[in-house]
């Protein structure tokens, strides 16, 4: 994995990168769609938290392409919460917004992006992978608990969940 290039990034990773300069672009995208948030500037704060979301998960994704060893591994268990995060806030961002078909799209997205990575990884990254799963389909309760006056919301959500039921999937 030595001088490999992650997404469009000018940065190159090797074993002994710190994967907090990988995400650092990530975090400056959050941050400053924390700050839009709070001022509630939601146009921004969307536009910053989508922006870190594609950082996210192209570096995620990215990473779910090699060999995992320890150092893939380790850029996986950061960068997978790094996309749940990301897109929980813009879920949040479309609430604000007042579009609750958005948020919910988002949500189910990021709900099926965790199922996916846990469904292709081996016992050490899926413990990882499970408990963001078991985030991701909090929310999703939450959302619908919020808003049980939009019934097709609840089929998306309901269907989310039954597509992505763990079945008897043993972790060592």
């Amino acid at each position: 994995m030595k001088g490999s290039m992650v997404g469009d990034a000018n940065y190159t990773i090797s074993d002994t990168c710190e994967f907090s300069a990988v995400l650092s672009p990530w975090q400056a995208k959050i941050m400053s769609g924390n700050q839009a948030y709070k001022a509630q500037t939601f146009l921004r704060a969307r536009d910053e938290y989508q922006s870190a979301l594609v950082l996210a998960t192209r570096i995620l994704d990215e990473f779910l392409l090699y060999q995992k060893d320890n150092i893939v591994i380790g850029a996986i268990e950061h960068s997978l919460p790094a996309v749940v995060v990301s897109a929980h806030n813009l879920a949040d961002t479309f609430i604000a917004l007042e579009q609750p078909n958005r948020a919910c799209a988002q949500l189910t997205s990021v709900h099926f992006k965790v199922h996916e990575v846990f469904s292709q990884l081996e016992s050490e990254v899926a413990a990882i992978a499970l408990h963001h799963l078991h985030k991701t389909r909090q929310e999703l309760i939450h959302f619908a608990k919020r808003y049980p006056h939009l019934p097709e919301l609840i089929h998306h959500i309901n269907e989310a969940m039954l597509n992505t039921h763990i079945r008897g999937r043993a972790l060592h």
